[in-house]
């Protein structure tokens, strides 16, 4: 099944000799894929140039797919039917009727038009990095995995069988529910796909998980293992109070009075050492619009505010570790109304 990836433009091309114009009709919807189709959410019209038509539908499709997390892993996903009718002079001609999976991923300038990406894993990584006694969690796409096999060691300890769907809040996996294993087998029923699980004892820090929306559309965890810095930045608004009484006044009273005093709270999170394939994931934190951090056993939404990323090697820099500022996306001081 062809991907469309909403973040990145998703563009359908109709040529035919002496095309006049074209039309699009577009279904977006969840559910079962064609049997919750409904009715058409968009109808587009163009006229032809040098007998070609081209429609871009990803901002559009934008609209129904809001990624959310409450530390509950779910398949968020929508499917994206079309159908286009061509027109050469005033003889319309119906096409076959499209089907796509909509996923709230982007690719890469240099992953050119229509970016289908990895169909099977929907991570770059091959090693991950988890806190001992944690569960790992592998996101696929049920449709393009025959099984994922979980070892620890050589020793099978979970296997996680993937159907065929055709509901959006099953297509999205979320594998396993097995702690402490050193090896994930992702199979696609042609080619196998390793992951490499290093398992962190941390004994000194607050190792914190962060989970975000990745490139492929997915939510993915990252752990921060060493030191982090918690911090508090505030901010007020003062105006100049008439202090005066009866021609006198209190030296206790304030003149300058505070007014909507309010703060965010902010983090500095070090990963710890990690694998250079590893930059790929910080790469796709930092382009992420959705984070969040489990922190004090309750699931808080945060956004990454460092603005630039220098990218590690271990030739140049041996030992790589990563140091990210975070702000919570509150205010400390509840003022939700």
């Amino acid at each position: 099944m062809a991907k469309i990836n909403i973040k990145s433009p998703y563009f359908v091309n109709v040529s035919v000799a002496n095309l006049t114009s074209a039309k699009l009709e577009l279904y977006v919807y969840t559910g079962t894929q064609t049997t919750s189709r409904g009715s058409i959410d968009y109808t587009l019209n163009s006229t032809a140039y040098n007998d070609e038509v081209t429609f871009e539908i990803s901002e559009l499709v934008r609209d129904y797919l809001d990624v959310t997390f409450d530390g509950t892993y779910t398949s968020q996903m929508v499917w994206v039917d079309y159908q286009v009718t061509r027109y050469v002079g005033t003889t319309p001609t119906v096409l076959s009727m499209q089907l796509l999976d909509g996923f709230d991923g982007y690719g890469y300038f240099e992953d050119g038009v229509n970016p289908q990406l990895s169909g099977d894993l929907l991570q770059s990584n091959t090693i991950q990095y988890i806190l001992k006694d944690e569960i790992l969690k592998v996101p696929v796409n049920v449709n393009d995995i025959v099984d994922v096999k979980f070892y620890n060691g050589i020793t099978l300890s979970g296997t996680v069988l993937c159907a065929d769907t055709t509901s959006s809040s099953s297509l999205i996996k979320y594998t396993s529910d097995v702690a402490n294993i050193d090896r994930v087998v992702v199979n696609n029923g042609t080619t196998t796909t390793e992951i490499d699980v290093e398992i962190i004892e941390e004994c000194k820090h607050t190792p914190y998980k962060l989970t975000f929306v990745n490139k492929f559309g997915v939510l993915q965890d990252l752990w921060f293992f060493k030191r982090s810095n918690l911090s508090l930045g505030t901010k007020k608004e003062t105006y100049k109070s008439n202090i005066l009484n009866s021609g006198s006044y209190s030296i206790n009273d304030h003149q300058t009075k505070i007014l909507n005093k309010q703060g965010t709270e902010k983090l500095v999170l070090n990963s710890g050492f990690v694998d250079e394939q590893y930059n790929e994931v910080f790469r796709q934190l930092m382009l992420s619009e959705k984070v969040w951090i489990d922190y004090d056993s309750e699931t808080l939404p945060i956004n990454i505010s460092s603005s630039s990323l220098n990218y590690k090697t271990n030739l140049n820099d041996k030992m790589i570790n990563y140091t990210i500022n975070v702000d919570f996306a509150f205010d400390k001081i509840n003022s939700v109304r």
